[in-house]
């Protein structure tokens, strides 16, 4: 069990660092009329406000997911803590392989589309629980 704990604490402190001692942005070239972003422009933008609100309701949803499940999966179907966290942890494998597939598939459709089924599709599955 300890082995588990130091381990988690060297990725930490190994992330920590990696944000304390960023890497050295790569050399860009400057064009003499290039624009700077504006977050008061972007504050502006439905497109912005659509994905922030997008993002938040996502979270929030998967926030939820994540902190019920295990009271869930605990009372109600009386899973161990392991299977507990399998079950939890069983999209992190999954999502890399997944994404590159998403990814040609949003691609070659409508991505309106395939946000809009995303999020039927995850209501969908959220509701199930």
């Amino acid at each position: 069990m300890n082995l588990a704990f130091i381990t988690m604490r060297a990725f930490n402190m190994l992330g920590f660092i990696m944000v304390i001692f960023p890497l050295p942005e790569p050399e860009t070239k400057m064009t003499k009329g290039r624009i700077r972003p504006s977050f008061r422009r972007m504050r502006t933008s439905n497109v912005i406000k659509g994905l922030l609100g997008f993002r938040l309701a996502f979270s929030i949803s998967r926030g939820n997911f994540a902190g019920f499940l295990p009271i869930y999966a605990g009372m109600y179907i009386s899973l161990t803590a392991t299977l507990i966290g399998i079950s939890l942890a069983s999209n992190i494998p999954v999502m890399p392989l997944l994404q590159p597939l998403e990814g040609a598939l949003a691609d070659k459709l409508n991505r309106n589309a395939l946000v809009v089924a995303g999020t039927i599709a995850n209501i969908a599955f959220l509701a199930l629980l």
